[in-house]
């Protein structure tokens, strides 16, 4: 999937997908990886509207702890309309 950009997007929603929800920090020691750029990724996929914050961005304390989901339908709706795009799975 690297291939595609951002590897590290990839392996962020296979990390919540097999760990179940997750902070930036449990992702970033998971993954291997330094806070800013899982923080970097997830603003990236938040806006993509693959993973939900909870809590909400305008709802969260500052120094509260956010915890990252999947949504499914919406991994499901891109990788439909990646195969769309490429002519397969029409």
């Amino acid at each position: 999937m690297s291939a595609f950009g951002y590897g590290v997007r990839v392996a962020i929603i296979g990390y919540i997908h097999e760990h179940g929800p997750a902070t930036r920090g449990q992702l970033a020691t998971g993954l291997g990886l330094v806070p800013k750029t899982v923080q970097f990724h997830l603003t990236g996929l938040t806006a993509l509207g693959v993973v939900i914050p909870d809590p909400p961005p305008e709802q969260a304390r500052r120094g509260q702890r956010t915890r990252y989901e999947i949504d499914a339908g919406r991994v499901l709706e891109l990788y439909a309309e990646l195969g769309k795009h490429l002519g397969i799975g029409q």
